[in-house]
């Protein structure tokens, strides 16, 4: 019996570690650093040309990681669909810029702003300033606001018509007025999502996954071994992905059904997901797992990429082609997501010197019926690296390792079994 114990220990362990070998790594197409260690949010246009990121202050970037502009203290970002417009949450206010940082409209009355959730045609813009909610139009006019106690979520359909609204307890829905129409009791509701065809919404909620209808009645939840952290939806409404702090990232359809999990090794605080649900993307976070991670739609682990922080956020372009990520020691990185990019014949760095710009467990699934002018913004010196993307095809150092292990477990029964006969 201790030499069959023996021998499941190390065939365990190596079947473990051939698992762990088997994803390639890559490094990104480019990183930017800024001047201070601080990573929250970056979201990419569809064609991956414009890149908007909050790190010590908002940045846009071309597809080719120089810098365009910066300035405004800030923690979230999103961008429309054509890199246009960039609606910014920052410690004035919500700030609506242009793509060379002119600001087309700016709403200092709510401030700091901490969440902002903007389609990608820019129709309307929703945010969260402390424990107040706010709607404008494209053109700045405010249609809706209203406080509510512990508000730490907002989405809105393509059409505007529902404000949705988490809080620490419920997440309500709002009309375009600001006046409550209903009210979903759940806790501690860190993301709030409506599908691209606005028939259901979806929320990271506390330990579940829940979806509603845009009427408020709950579609399906399905329960996670621990807190959840992020999700995602696809643009075409039919697949969603949660990543929690049970360390796995969790493919559903839109009905509910658990597609697949992964379990990545740690907490899992950002996801992503391909407008066509083909691939999905995940940031880590705690101890030293600080990594990015691209699935394919299947599960199948295509590459990973270690990282120098948290990983804090992560976004895909429109067409799936690139992937951004940011991390709290300041870092954007942008990839491409084939598994094996072409690499530069050679690297090239580009530095940006000095200069003033002007800006403007799980339990399963349980089933219901149912504006100022933009200031003067000194910019200091940043460093933008277009790198090499190298593989390091990891899968081809398996046969070394695996007669090493296959030694070690001979020679492991042979002792074992020698000691039994003594």
């Amino acid at each position: 019996m201790k030499a069959l114990r023996l021998v499941g220990l190390i065939l365990g362990l190596w079947l473990l570690a051939g698992t762990a070998l088997a994803a390639t790594a890559v490094q990104p197409l480019w990183t930017f650093r800024a001047t201070s260690p601080e990573g929250y949010s970056v979201a990419i246009s569809s064609d991956g040309s414009t890149v908007a990121a909050a790190l010590d202050r908002i940045y846009l970037f071309n597809g080719k990681g120089e810098k365009l502009w910066g300035g405004f203290d800030g923690k979230t970002v999103s961008i429309t669909g054509d890199g246009t417009v960039i609606a910014a949450g920052t410690e004035a206010g919500i700030r609506v810029l242009d793509r060379k940082g002119g600001t087309l409209w700016w709403d200092a009355e709510v401030k700091p702003v901490d969440t902002v959730s903007m389609f990608p045609d820019g129709r309307f813009v929703a945010t969260i300033g402390g424990t107040t909610f706010s709607l404008h139009n494209n053109a700045g006019f405010l249609l809706a606001r209203n406080s509510t106690c512990g508000a730490t979520a907002v989405a809105i359909p393509p059409d505007g018509s529902i404000i949705a609204v988490g809080t620490s307890n419920s997440i309500l829905g709002f009309n375009q007025s600001g006046s409550e129409k209903w009210r979903y009791e759940t806790f501690e509701n860190r993301k709030l999502l409506f599908a691209g065809d606005a028939t259901y919404l979806v929320g990271a909620s506390a330990y579940s996954v829940v979806a509603l209808h845009p009427s408020g009645n709950l579609l399906w939840s399905y329960r996670t071994g621990s807190n959840l952290r992020d999700i995602a939806v696809s643009s075409d409404s039919r697949y969603i992905v949660a990543g929690s702090d049970d360390r796995r990232i969790y493919l559903f359809n839109r009905n509910g059904g658990l597609l697949w999990s992964r379990d990545i090794g740690d907490w899992a605080v950002c996801v992503a997901i391909t407008g066509d649900g083909s691939l999905v993307g995940v940031g880590s976070a705690r101890g030293l797992d600080k990594k990015v991670y691209l699935f394919s739609g299947d599960g199948d682990l295509l590459w990973t990429y270690q990282a120098g922080g948290w990983v804090n956020g992560i976004d895909f372009s429109g067409d799936g082609k690139y992937l951004a990520a940011v991390t709290d020691d300041g870092v954007v990185s942008y990839f491409s997501t084939e598994t094996a990019p072409p690499t530069p014949a050679v690297p090239t760095v580009t530095m940006t010197s000095t200069q003033t710009g002007t800006v403007a467990s799980p339990t399963g699934m349980e089933t219901v019926p149912v504006s100022p002018p933009a200031g003067t913004t000194a910019l200091t010196v940043a460093t933008t690296t277009a790198l090499p993307v190298q593989t390091e095809a990891t899968k081809a150092g398996c046969a070394p390792f695996t007669t090493a292990v296959l030694g070690v477990l001979f020679a492991g029964f042979f002792l074992s079994v020698k000691g039994q006969g003594r």
